[in-house]
């Protein structure tokens, strides 16, 4: 066992389950907050590596891999209590069992607002896939499955139209990640009238480049008008285009980073089972001009 100030880090042992359990239930996995027997019995599986971090003998962190002990290893997941965060907990943790699996490399799959955190290790980067044992349920249509009437079909960007396109434009950077792309946009009526149908239209903005995606994915359009047509608020019932998603680590987490940033909440947090057994738990919130987004995490 090793120790960092008050946080102590051992190999997971049978007394750590109690805490470990409140852990899952805390980081929101559902899959793993189910049955606390099933949980020891997946963490402590065949060769798999799994430690944790402790705060006066209670588990505020967990890492677990899989190994073959000599090439290659993965990593199936690592969390750290919010209350505990930025304190070194998850980077102590991936060292220490990336070191105890004796591989050579170790690969993990990570979303967007990991990144940054994975890239303070020696690393290279390259697109991965996750495989289910059943089609995910995804509705009858499968949209890889379609051959496009419209030839070379692709989505692209989708637009808000906002009062303050750069306070708007920061927001979404600041809390989601998303990266502005240049040129700022800045077009008169010599550019818009035509297109638009609006005499006189002017507009300024930008596109933010979507989070977890190549520098040519999609893009969130917000632009801003110099005589802004006057609208409902955006409900999430209403007909028509309703509202972004951003897939996150922590829902409750981010739900409390929007609301403390000029956001709202929209109703409660949620978590569904799909018929494949997946869990998403997710919610909606609304950005500071109002728009609608849901925050969604899927185990």
């Amino acid at each position: 066992m090793s120790a960092s100030s008050s946080i102590e880090y051992a190999e997971l042992a049978r007394d750590h389950l109690a805490s470990l359990f409140e852990l899952c239930e805390a980081l929101e996995w559902p899959s793993y907050a189910r049955d606390a027997e099933r949980t020891w019995q997946v963490f402590r599986a065949p060769g798999s590596i799994c430690q944790v971090a402790l705060d006066v003998g209670r588990v505020c962190g967990v890492a677990q891999l899989q190994t073959d002990r000599e090439i290659q290893a993965h990593l199936s997941m690592i969390g750290v209590l919010p209350s505990h965060r930025r304190r070194g907990i998850a980077q102590h943790l991936l060292r220490e069992i990336f070191s105890l699996s004796g591989a050579q490399w170790l690969d993990l799959v990570s979303s967007g607002e990991q990144h940054e955190f994975y890239r303070r290790f020696a690393h290279s980067e390259s697109r991965g896939f996750r495989l289910y044992p059943s089609e995910p349920d995804l509705g009858e249509v499968r949209a890889d499955r379609v051959s496009p009437e419209i030839e070379g079909a692709r989505y692209v960007h989708t637009n808000i139209v906002a009062r303050d396109w750069r306070g708007l434009a920061e927001f979404y950077s600041r809390l989601f990640g998303c990266t502005q792309v240049p040129p700022e946009r800045d077009y008169g009526p010599e550019d818009l009238e035509a297109g638009t149908g609006i005499a006189g239209a002017r507009l300024r903005g930008a596109h933010l480049l979507l989070p977890g995606y190549p520098d040519d994915g999609p893009t969130l359009e917000i632009f801003e008008y110099a005589d802004p047509a006057t609208s409902p608020q955006p409900e999430v019932n209403r007909p028509g285009l309703a509202h972004l998603a951003f897939s996150v680590r922590s829902v409750r987490g981010a739900r409390e980073q929007v609301c403390a940033n000029g956001g709202s909440s929209v109703g409660e947090i949620v978590t569904l089972t799909t018929r494949d057994d997946r869990s998403v738990t997710w919610c909606y919130v609304r950005d500071p001009e109002g728009n609608v987004i849901e925050l969604q995490s899927w185990k």
